[in-house]
């Protein structure tokens, strides 16, 4: 039973895929990815150049309920830092402790602000250094904006908030996300984000095809 669930559910993956990259046959519009030198030291030297200038004004309102946790502000800052450097990152989190439920709704809102005339595709995903998503991964290569929704401690909660935006999401067109959602959750250090990252179409689809390139 599990096993012919496992299929199943490769199965849809790969059909969706197939879809998302033939619905994404628009004319490309030639854009330069911003490139970002992401080795440490460099990456370093831009979080101590904000640092720098570090005052309460750069932590958003509703990051400050979750600033007692370890590495938060941390996150913020080099956030804060690559938005500088061409990525917009910005910050909507909700109540801190929410429930699965206040979770989806606030996610369901994030993500309904953000599709736009400019944007009118999101993946939804996790990380516990979002601001390494833009520089570190080849598919996020050509997208431009992101936004880190929701924050939590405890990887597990994170994974269970992924896997049911993205069953909620997933039967929308716009939704980029193949997978169920929660594989990268059980790795890193506290605290792990969901952030929803937006974008056109042909480019989460070049992106795609970059990451293959270089895997």
């Amino acid at each position: 039973m599990a096993q012919a669930a496992e299929t199943e559910s490769r199965s849809n993956a790969s059909a969706k895929r197939a879809r998302l990259d033939a619905e994404c046959s628009e004319t490309e519009i030639e854009v330069e990815p911003t490139i970002i030198d992401s080795s440490s030291e460099n990456e370093a030297e831009i979080v101590n150049n904000v640092e720098d200038q570090a005052s309460p004004r750069l932590v958003p309102e509703c990051v400050k309920p979750y600033s007692h946790w370890a590495r938060m502000v941390d996150v913020v800052l080099k956030c804060d830092a690559f938005s500088k450097l061409g990525h917009q990152i910005s910050w909507d989190l909700p109540a801190l402790g929410v429930s699965d439920s206040e979770a989806l709704t606030h996610i369901s809102y994030i993500v309904n602000e953000g599709l736009n005339s400019r944007t009118d595709s999101y993946k939804i995903c996790i990380s516990y250094k979002p601001h390494d998503r833009f520089t570190k991964y080849a598919d996020y290569k050509y997208l431009q904006r992101m936004v880190v929704a929701c924050a939590s401690e405890n990887p597990a909660t994170i994974a269970g908030f992924e896997k049911k935006a993205i069953s909620h999401f997933g039967d929308d067109e716009r939704c980029q996300n193949v997978s169920p959602g929660g594989e990268s959750a059980y790795h890193g250090l506290s605290p792990f984000f969901l952030y929803v990252v937006f974008g056109r179409c042909w480019q989460f689809k070049k992106g795609r095809e970059e990451a293959k390139r270089v895997s």
